[in-house]
């Protein structure tokens, strides 16, 4: 389907972001592409589609099979925010826009809307607006539009980012659906390995701009451990194979595998007994669909508390009700000094203003030097005169949240703190908040739950409005069938205890 010879390219005054890569993709592949936020994964990935490609200067070539050169649209591309591609108010006219615009007999659309609504699985969603959609059904929706128009190739950047993990789970199934059905070619560019590993027949590696690994998956994951490159990022079930003498690809290959190990590592998390520095009382929003109902919840000085839940329960919502952005009803009562809040939204974008990065701090710290050790603290000072706009996904994380934090907030709020980051960024992140949480309480929704396993001293689970399940991490992630690790699902049996890689010794 594409081949690649000898391909650099440099955005306009800046360095190289592609550095002379070669290879193919054939067609019925299903390609994962990983590396650290900014070695130039999203770029390459824009370039397999003539209509999406940025501006810049090129060196060698890019080559696509007849049979998409002529046809950008038999070249589907699933961003990771489903907003940046849903154009259409309802779900049917999404489906239905690309198929319009080709010219396509209004016999011929809706023949193929039934099939598309069928195999997705849409029926109960298909007149409803797409705004009123959770994420997870408005990604879905989004693949659904783009496979309507019978592509050949499927570029995915970072699709399933903002997806919970049965959504995640899903997606990733429909995905090997489509490839190995229709023998669509998918390219899919991603830090999060869990669960495509078992599903790719290719890994590529990237690394400032060049491929350091490219293999089967086997090989790659096998020569990603051996070489030590970008280990951090594989699943944790890959990762416990240095405990065993197998390979394990697998959360069932994991736990076959260590079914007798008992060498665990388990440190007692101490129990939180702070001061209540915000209580939540009879809290309910929503318009025409109630999305928080009279919820109630204490938040305590000084503790890092995580809300989980399914796209669409409310954990964004309750946010924005926390830092005072929407009109909900009930009570939200300042019990401690809560003066100042901080709110990291899933779109960082939303709090960039100015055309550089340096810039848009000064805005709220006016010493140069200052806000340049800050940058340098968060290991971005190299970004400093680069548009926001122009950065990765992870680095506008990263750069958000450097921003937030000159206001030096009491209160901090995350709405999916780790969405588009590569895994060293995603480990800074963790320090960082533990260490923050000395000097202010955080709140973080998150789906990615080795995440919070890792940072929180109390999680919480939002269903059907309110709060359940508010318990120590332990506590929680331990109690847990679903919503759990990957670590406690392999080792549940041996020591349902065991939540984290570091209860193994690692």
């Amino acid at each position: 389907m594409y081949k690649i010879e000898n391909f650099s390219f440099t955005y306009p005054k800046d360095k190289k972001i592609i550095n002379n890569i070669s290879f193919e993709i054939k067609k019925g592949d299903f390609l994962v592409i990983t590396g650290k936020s900014g070695c130039g994964k999203t770029t390459l990935l824009r370039y397999f589609k003539p209509s999406l490609r940025p501006k810049g200067d090129i060196d060698g070539v890019i080559i696509l099979d007849e049979e998409i050169e002529n046809d950008d649209t038999k070249i589907g591309f699933v961003f990771q925010n489903p907003e940046d591609q849903l154009v259409m108010n309802t779900v049917r006219h999404e489906i239905a826009f690309g198929l319009e615009n080709k010219g396509i007999s209004l016999k011929q659309i809706k023949r193929r809307i039934g099939e598309i609504v069928n195999y997705f699985n849409l029926q109960s969603i298909i007149n409803k607006e797409t705004q009123s959609l959770s994420n997870g059904q408005k990604q879905l929706v989004a693949l659904a539009s783009v496979m309507v128009m019978n592509p050949k190739v499927i570029l995915l950047d970072e699709a399933t980012a903002q997806l919970d993990p049965v959504n995640r789970e899903e997606f990733i199934k429909i995905l090997k659906h489509i490839n190995d059905d229709f023998n669509v070619t998918v390219v899919f560019v991603e830090h999060q390995l869990e669960g495509l590993l078992d599903v790719a027949n290719r890994l590529i590696v990237m690394d400032e701009g060049k491929i350091v690994i490219d293999n089967e998956i086997k090989m790659a994951v096998d020569e990603m451990l051996t070489k030590k490159i970008f280990v951090e990022s594989l699943p944790n079930y890959v990762r416990v194979s240095s405990l065993c003498d197998k390979l394990c690809l697998s959360i069932k290959e994991a736990r076959e595998a260590l079914v007798n190990f008992e060498n665990f590592d388990i440190k007692i998390m101490d129990e939180i007994d702070n001061r209540i520095l915000m209580k939540v009382r009879d809290l309910n929003f929503g318009h025409d669909d109630i999305v928080l109902k009279d919820l109630e919840i204490d938040i305590l000085e000084n503790e890092i508390l995580s809300i989980v839940g399914a796209n669409g329960s409310g954990k964004s919502s309750f946010l924005r009700c926390l830092a005072g952005l929407v009109d909900c009803q009930g009570e939200i009562s300042k019990v401690g000094c809560v003066d100042r809040i901080g709110y990291l939204p899933q779109d960082p974008t939303t709090l960039f203003v100015a055309d550089k990065v340096i810039d848009d701090l000064l805005l709220v710290d006016d010493v140069v030097a200052s806000v340049e050790s800050h940058l340098d603290n968060f290991g971005i000072i190299d970004l400093k005169d680069a548009h926001p706009f122009d950065l990765s996904s992870g680095q506008k994380q990263l750069v958000a949240l450097a921003k937030i934090l000159l206001t030096k907030p009491q209160l901090l709020l995350l709405d999916e703190p780790t969405k588009g980051i590569d895994a060293s960024s995603k480990e800074f992140l963790a320090n960082l908040i533990r260490g923050l949480s000395k000097h202010m309480t955080i709140v973080v929704a998150s789906h990615d739950l080795e995440f919070v396993a890792k940072i929180s001293d109390r999680v919480a689970m939002i269903f059907n409005g309110q709060m359940e399940s508010v318990d120590s991490t332990r506590e929680f992630f331990s109690h847990n069938l679903f919503y759990t690790t990957t670590i406690n699902k392999i080792m549940r049996e041996n020591n349902p205890e065991v939540i984290l890689l570091e209860d193994l010794g690692l």
